[in-house]
């Protein structure tokens, strides 16, 4: 039994991008199909839906004895993605270390690691990256200006960055 019609409604990733790419590559890709495998393969136009949420197109491939029509929905999302990349960058990550911590003191990384634990690393690989950075951010310009005034180097401190001191600071200035 031939497929004679299919339907596919594409759910795009968080790519900013959007329609006018995707559809783009789409219609290049096509091309390389119809040319690799000798059939004939035909794309219409995208139609945006009135309310902007989604965009359909057409495509007929045929080759031989066969014929197949899809009909594609492709959900958008440019909106959502652009209004986030808007946002500012501390405000991205604050929200998503904000959400990963919710996660561990809830115990699900930890059913994450039981489940499947490739996923608990995805999900924690980044954020442990972030920790390290913010670790190695404080202690070791700490380390080092420590360094500097024990050393026999008097001006060595002078290319270290100078820490603001205030009377809730609990470092010695």
């Amino acid at each position: 039994m031939r497929v004679q019609h299919r339907h596919i409604i594409y759910v795009q990733g968080y790519d900013p991008r959007g329609l006018a790419q995707y559809y783009r590559m789409f219609r290049t890709e096509l091309r390389k199909f119809g040319r690799l495998y000798q059939l004939n393969a035909t794309i219409g136009r995208p139609q945006t839906s009135p309310d902007g949420e989604t965009a359909s197109w057409s495509i007929e491939t045929r080759a031989g004895d066969w014929q197949t029509r899809t009909s594609y929905d492709f959900l958008r999302f440019e909106d959502l993605i652009q209004r986030d990349l808007a946002a500012p960058i501390w405000s991205t990550v604050f929200h998503a270390m904000w959400i990963y911590w919710r996660l561990v003191f809830r115990g699900t990384i930890a059913r994450f690691w039981r489940a499947h634990w490739r996923f608990a690393t995805f999900i924690t690989y980044p954020h442990f990256l972030l920790f390290l950075e913010a670790l190695g951010r404080t202690a070791l310009p700490s380390a080092l200006q420590k360094g500097c005034k024990r050393s026999a180097f008097p001006t060595c401190s002078a290319w270290l960055p100078r820490r603001r001191c205030s009377s809730l600071s609990s470092v010695r200035c």
